[in-house]
């Protein structure tokens, strides 16, 4: 959203008047994240690259404080450059900035230098390659790259564009909102959306509309018109709105949505009105993250309490599903009174006693043969005694499940009333809950985010590798970080790195692809890294133990699985992970 073409026409424009400023300074110090500092006379800008796939953005800000260690410079051969223009590429995400003799891309679109690996959001560092012969064209030459420097460094830059085509080109069945936001208009969801209201209005339509509808058949000329007018709002926009849609997520809107109405939350409501790109957007950004932190709070939180409920409830249905207790103290006490009551008590010798009940009803009564029949009664009274304090605790219990119960229910309904990340921490303080320690373990994103002793790289389908840098960090990756159904990784017969692969999703074993990347990565890591092929063990981290006065980084596998590959790490998770030693 916040890497909208649009928006991003609106920051280039706003660069763009820094024209003749120096480029004094470019460092990262946050994951994924790239400050440009320009600056002019006392005159100091900062340019903000958020190169993250979920939330990415560009966007200037006047001050901004560098931080004393953990920081790292990059890109030294800009470092004094001046700034000449800003040109956003047409009909494409990719902010360019001419920087002579260099270009600093900022490409935040897929598929480009035709390789899916390298898709994500970079920035890259380009000078001119000589004129071919025979070449009409100058092909620019990569020299500097953010994330995955290694495999791009020296190569040429493709930016593959991808093709833009009408909205009615695509097939009959689609929806004109879909067909419109992957059309040549680069609108997205959110202003195809405008553009669909907007036709129904003026066509008087109700409903979803599709290609094939004949109102959209007859009347495109009337869509078109509307699209390039919402077209042209968003590239002369003045304002920059914070909106809030009907499920009251934060969107940076650029124009002022048709159905906007103050109280009614099923359309837009206009929570902020701004008069700079880069102010909107690093507002929006820092909205849309105070809220991802509040909501993964409360999620938490949730969770907490549901858990909770389900543990007391469980323990109150099996309290009262146990109603033999009571009948037993009753029983223990009958035989006693019984036996008592027989005509010789200090008789001995007999396994049980056929008599009758005060009813008249015929009972047997089990008897310790060692013991007279008064000695008997005493037993039972003993145990009938021991039923009563039983029966007495289990009622303290069902009461306390009841009060848990209770309590827990009272406690969900104030959570789910809560809105404000304020409330929400003074509610996990009375609820005996730490803030910090629930957002480290609110996913396994956020975890993955704060491990910084182990590599890491991202692998498909939400899982997750870490990889040990020395012997020590293979102990603590293994034997403490590790849990015990996580999978674990070690190229077979050669020294290297322990590596453990880990998903969000509990007891879930990870497919082929998964365990055969993770395998190569581990290959690569050891002594095996120059070989064609090397076998690699993985297993279980509970099925591994550390003997006694074995030497550091030592283990011994109770039960593994080999499996071969080619030691590598695939393109574009090494430069990401930011350790190539």
């Amino acid at each position: 959203m916040l890497l909208h073409y649009y928006i991003l026409h609106h920051i280039a424009q706003e660069i763009n008047a820094l024209a003749g400023t120096f480029l004094t300074e470019c460092f990262t110090q946050e994951r994924n994240t790239l400050h440009c500092v320009f600056e002019r006379g006392r005159e100091t800008h900062t340019l903000e690259m958020q190169l993250d796939s979920r939330m990415g953005a560009v966007f200037l800000r006047p001050e901004f404080h560098r931080a004393r260690k953990n920081t790292v410079d990059v890109f030294p051969e800009l470092i004094g450059r001046t700034l000449e223009r800003a040109v956003l590429m047409t009909n494409e995400r990719v902010l360019s900035l001419s920087l002579p003799p260099y270009t600093l891309h900022c490409v935040v679109f897929a598929g480009w230098n035709q390789d899916a690996e390298r898709s994500s959001a970079n920035a890259i560092v380009t000078l001119p390659a000589t004129i071919q012969e025979g070449e009409n064209n100058v092909q620019e030459r990569i020299v500097a790259a953010f994330r995955s420097p290694s495999d791009l460094v020296k190569t040429p830059l493709r930016l593959n564009t991808a093709s833009h085509q009408a909205f009615d080109t695509f097939p009959s069945e689609t929806a004109l909102e879909k067909a419109l936001a992957g059309s040549k208009y680069l609108l997205g969801v959110q202003y195809a959306k405008e553009v669909v209201l907007r036709t129904q209005q003026h066509l008087g339509l109700e409903g979803a509309l599709t290609l094939a509808d004949e109102a959209v058949q007859t009347e495109k000329h009337v869509i078109e018109s509307i699209a390039e007018e919402v077209c042209r709002e968003c590239l002369s926009a003045k304002e920059f709105l914070l909106v809030r849609d009907e499920r009251n997520k934060p969107l940076l809107s650029l124009i002022h949505p048709t159905n906007v109405h103050p109280t009614n939350a099923t359309v837009y409501k206009i929570d902020k009105t701004f008069f700079s790109a880069s102010e909107a957007v690093r507002f929006t950004l820092a909205t849309m993250h105070r809220e991802a932190r509040f909501h993964a709070l409360q999620s938490q939180a949730e969770a907490q309490c549901t858990k909770t409920l389900t543990k007391a409830q469980r323990a109150l249905s099996a309290i009262l599903q146990d109603t033999d207790g009571a009948e037993r103290a009753q029983e223990r006490q009958l035989w006693a009174e019984i036996l008592l009551s027989q005509p010789n008590v200090q008789h001995k010798g007999l396994t049980e006693l056929q008599t009758q009940d005060w009813s008249g009803e015929t009972i047997t009564i089990r008897l310790q043969p060692a013991l007279t029949l008064r000695e008997n009664a005493e037993e039972y009274f003993k145990k009938a005694g021991t039923a009563k304090a039983t029966l007495k605790k289990r009622e303290q219990r069902r009461q306390q499940q009841e009060r848990i119960i209770s309590l827990t229910n009272q406690a969900l309904e104030r959570l789910r009333g809560i809105s404000t990340e304020r409330e929400l921490e003074q509610w996990m303080k009375e609820q005996g809950q730490s803030p910090s320690k629930a957002l480290q373990t609110t996913s396994g994103a956020e975890q993955h985010r704060k491990t910084t002793r182990f590599r890491e790289f991202p692998l498909e389908d939400d899982y997750t590798l870490y990889v040990g840098k020395t012997a020590a960090d293979n102990d603590e990756l293994t034997l403490r970080f590790a849990k015990p159904n996580d999978y674990w990784f070690h190229a077979r017969g050669v020294p290297g790195s322990h590596a453990v692969l880990r998903s969000s999703a509990k007891d879930k074993k990870p497919p082929k692809q998964v365990v055969e990347q993770a395998a190569s990565i581990a290959a690569y890591f050891s002594k095996a890294r120059n070989a064609k092929l090397s076998p690699v063990a993985y297993t279980q981290k509970k099925y591994i133990r550390k003997p006694k006065g074995a030497a550091v980084g030592a283990v011994i596998l109770e039960r593994e699985e080999v499996v071969m590959v080619r030691p590598h790490v695939p393109a574009g998770l090494l430069g990401a992970e930011g350790d190539e030693n």
